[in-house]
């Protein structure tokens, strides 16, 4: 499965929608800040995480740190499709930034 972590509504809707048609047998999962997503991490084993950078709460760097904390000490098993590996986490972001 996929989990999509973001918290503006639109862009889960623009990223769910591409997911679901680009990979229709995989199942999805909404978290809207990195607090739910190491949560949803912690009980189930995904193939991908899309992770946004900059959420209320936890931001994406430091739920991605916890997540990958979780999988050293054993309390995220590991993925039963990669193996022993870490599960991939991409970073995405909806954010533009004006350059000075």
């Amino acid at each position: 499965g996929i989990l999509v972590v973001d918290d503006q509504p639109l862009t889960r809707m623009v990223v769910t929608s591409l997911l679901s048609k680009a990979c229709p047998e995989s199942t999805l999962d909404i978290a809207e800040n990195g607090e739910e997503a190491v949560a949803q991490a912690r009980k189930t084993n995904y193939d991908l995480i899309l992770m946004d950078i900059n959420m209320p709460k936890m931001d994406g760097l430091r739920a991605t740190k916890a997540i990958r904390a979780s999988e050293r000490d054993g309390s995220i098993p590991s993925s039963p499709v990669l193996g022993a590996r870490s599960v991939p986490i991409v970073a995405i972001t909806a954010s533009t930034y004006q350059h000075l």
